[in-house]
């Protein structure tokens, strides 16, 4: 049965559609809640400990550094002097493995602390429950907490949590939308389902669902609006098996489809093998990086990424971690001869990984 996308579109069309589908785990930050030391307000060593100078008259006693201030803690040595030096401050703090509970002193003698280490050494105040990212619904940017929620690939940029694909690439030439209508496909491909924007075809998805059939050959399709952004055509279903053609495999196999809620949706390739035998190049990988793992050509260069059209040699290329991205068209003349009529390079923001 099918693909989500029908395999007659021809280069050009494959290309825009292949567009829509280039695109990681938001980093939980950790805090700790440390504050130093801070002396007693009492300030008087005769009232907390035992030293005392030779005559007999309280001293303050030197206490970490702080200078000759008092925090309340008794001698570390008893007989009194000037240095006989306090306590250690009370031990570390435990704390619940949420960081979001109060946390408590290891000694408590049921006083209320307001920093940590305390004079008094007991329970210390709340934590204050923490940041908790969240990153429900985000491809990409913050997470609320300092962190982010993904990166987006080579050619996107971050929209509202959204990776969109910001390159530009090949599309017709035209004065108005009829100019940019297709003789040859059937269904969802007349003028009224284009826009014609600084003088390039702008596709606008198709709009029911009985185009779609048509352009499966009567198959059962339905205009699905929710998979991308933009609405496209694909095969109903009611398991993945009715979304794979006979004779499809590697990549396009049933393990490679979902059928959520009656419409074949492709969730992408699994390994390097699948690719290899998907792929006309010996050489392709699973870019498991995207938001739908697609199979690319492998290089070392971007010139190993190089086709033979001006549109996709190797400066619209990048070699990325050992694959091949495209970065999309650069100049009017580099998508020139691409198809039938002129061709223009323009740039549009559509939804991508």
């Amino acid at each position: 049965m099918a693909m989500m996308f029908p395999r007659k579109l021809g280069l050009a069309a494959w290309i825009y559609v292949g567009l829509f589908f280039f695109g990681v785990a938001c980093g939980r930050p950790h805090s700790d809640d440390i504050i130093s030391p801070v002396p007693s307000p009492t300030g008087q060593g005769g009232e907390f400990g035992s030293g005392s100078d030779s005559g007999g008259g309280v001293v303050q006693e030197p206490d970490f550094g702080l200078g000759n201030v008092d925090n309340g803690f008794a001698d570390a040595v008893a007989g009194g002097g000037a240095n006989d030096g306090d306590a250690a401050p009370e031990a570390d703090d435990s704390k619940s493995a949420d960081d979001t509970s109060a946390y408590l002193d290891t000694t408590s003698d049921g006083g209320s602390d307001t920093v940590e280490p305390d004079a008094v050494g007991d329970l210390d105040v709340a934590d204050g429950g923490g940041c908790q990212p969240n990153c429900a619904d985000k491809q990409c940017g913050g997470d609320g907490c300092g962190g982010t929620c993904g990166q987006c690939g080579a050619g996107s940029s971050c929209a509202a949590g959204k990776c969109i694909l910001d390159i530009s690439y090949c599309v017709q030439e035209c004065d108005s939308a009829k100019d940019c209508a297709s003789s040859q496909s059937p269904g969802p491909y007349d003028a009224s389902h284009y826009k014609c924007v600084d003088n390039g075809c702008e596709y606008l998805g198709c709009q029911s669902h009985l185009e779609c059939t048509e352009l499966y050959a009567g198959l059962p399709a339905l205009c699905d609006d929710t998979a991308i952004g933009m609405p496209l055509c694909a095969l109903a279903c009611t398991t993945p098996a009715d979304c794979v053609f006979a004779g499809d495999g590697g990549a396009y196999d049933v393990d490679n489809y979902s059928c959520d809620a009656g419409i074949c949706r492709y969730v992408g390739c699994h390994t390097d093998k699948e690719c290899l035998s998907s792929l006309p190049d010996t050489e392709a990988g699973c870019d498991l990086s995207l938001q739908i793992p697609l199979c690319k050509s492998e290089c070392q260069t971007n010139k190993d990424c190089a086709q033979t059209h001006s549109a996709y040699d190797a400066d619209n290329y990048v070699c990325e971690n050992g694959l091949c991205t495209y970065i999309g068209c650069h100049t009017d003349d580099e998508c020139d001869g691409l198809g039938a009529g002129p061709w223009v390079c323009r740039k549009w923001k559509v939804p991508g990984n």
